[in-house]
């Protein structure tokens, strides 16, 4: 039996979790309560279904932690088999910036929002709210960026001689998923930034001239 994506209309297997033509994920009736899973199960339920297309499968191992998220966001640039933009918003670009483009390995755009906003405060002699608006925009620009680096990077991988399952898998999660490091790295310039503060505070202004008394002329 098949049923149709809601999104894009495409006929599917009835067992499918994901649209293999939009990436969105189907939604599931609510399941009735139960118990706790054991570990088993757990990890039963995190392994992508075999139903699911290979190419799909591809974008789900190279994107890693928040896969089913980024599909869902993914899904809003796809119409009628051709990309075009849409807004969409994440919070975590908007708050940590350069950082979360790090996490993800966006190199180019991690330098280009650490570098950006200072370089754009010196020319322009702003303050905060230059900061605000390169937030602004990495929350609004972010996944559609992100949209485009995966599916640049599985094209170029795609186009590469095919390994075997387990090299190709090994390759997925080099090239994509995420690096942990980063936040400590965030941590760490965090701290370094208080300790720079505390060490060096800003020189105390001296007072300003005062006028000389008649007794001193």
């Amino acid at each position: 039996m098949t049923k149709a994506c809601n999104s894009c209309g495409r006929a599917l297997e009835d067992d499918a979790s994901f649209c293999s033509g939009c990436g969105k994920p189907f939604q599931q009736e609510e399941p009735e309560p139960a118990s706790e899973p054991t570990s088993a199960s757990a990890s039963a339920s995190t392994a992508i279904p075999s139903s699911i297309p290979p190419e799909q499968q591809d974008w789900i191992k190279f994107l890693g932690p928040g896969a089913e998220y980024y599909l869902a966001q993914f899904g809003s640039f796809q119409h009628d088999g051709n990309d075009q933009f849409s807004l969409t918003w994440n919070w975590y670009p908007f708050l940590f910036g350069w950082l979360w483009f790090l996490y993800r390995k966006m190199y180019l755009y991690a330098a280009a929002f650490a570098v950006g906003p200072f370089l754009t405060i010196a020319l322009l002699r702003g303050g905060m709210e230059i900061l605000l608006m390169w937030g602004l925009a990495a929350g609004a620009l972010s996944n559609y960026l992100y949209y485009g680096h995966v599916k640049r990077s599985l094209e170029e991988l795609h186009a590469q001689p095919r390994v075997t399952d387990n090299m190709w898998d090994q390759t997925l999660a080099d090239v994509g998923g995420v690096q942990p490091y980063v936040w400590w790295l965030g941590a760490g310039i965090l701290v370094m930034a208080v300790a720079l503060g505390i060490m060096n505070p800003p020189p105390n202004e001296p007072p300003p001239n005062q006028p000389a008394h008649l007794e001193d002329i």
